[in-house]
C-alpha cells in the first residue's frame, strides 16, 4: 500500500479518536430551584466583594505549563508521518500507532489543565 493511501487511510481514524468524548456527557445532577424573592436579590447599590486569595497570587504562564504537552503531540503527528512514509508495512503500522499513542497522551495531558 502507498503511503500516502496509508496516511489517508489513517488520518480520518485519529481525527475521530482526538474528539473530546467528555463533551456529550449529561450532567446527573438536578437543578435547585429557588421558590420566592431572596434578599440579595432586593439589595441595590455597589456591593463590596469578599477579597479572594486567587487575587493575591500571581498565576504562572499557561503556556510555560503546556510547553511539554504540546512538545508530546508534536512529536506524536511527526511519529505519524513518519510512519506513513516508510515502506515497509508492520514497521510503518507500529510507528503510526506508536505515534498516535504519543500524540493523544499529550492532547489528554493538555485538555486536563
Amino acid at each position: 500500500m502507498p503511503p500516502v493511501r496509508r496516511f489517508l487511510l489513517y488520518a480520518p481514524v485519529l481525527a475521530a479518536l482526538a474528539l473530546p468524548a467528555g463533551a456529550q456527557e449529561r450532567s446527573t445532577a438536578a437543578p435547585t430551584a429557588f421558590a420566592g424573592p431572596t434578599i440579595v436579590a432586593g439589595m441595590a447599590g455597589v456591593r463590596l466583594a469578599a477579597p479572594s486569595d486567587e487575587l493575591l497570587l500571581p498565576q504562572p504562564d499557561r503556556r510555560r505549563r503546556n510547553r511539554a504537552n504540546v512538545a508530546l503531540m508534536v512529536v506524536g503527528g511527526a511519529g505519524i508521518i513518519v510512519g506513513s512514509v516508510i515502506d515497509d508495512d508492520d514497521a510503518s503500522t507500529i510507528v503510526i500507532v506508536a505515534g498516535s499513542v504519543v500524540l493523544l497522551y499529550g492532547l489528554y495531558r493538555y485538555l486536563q489543565q
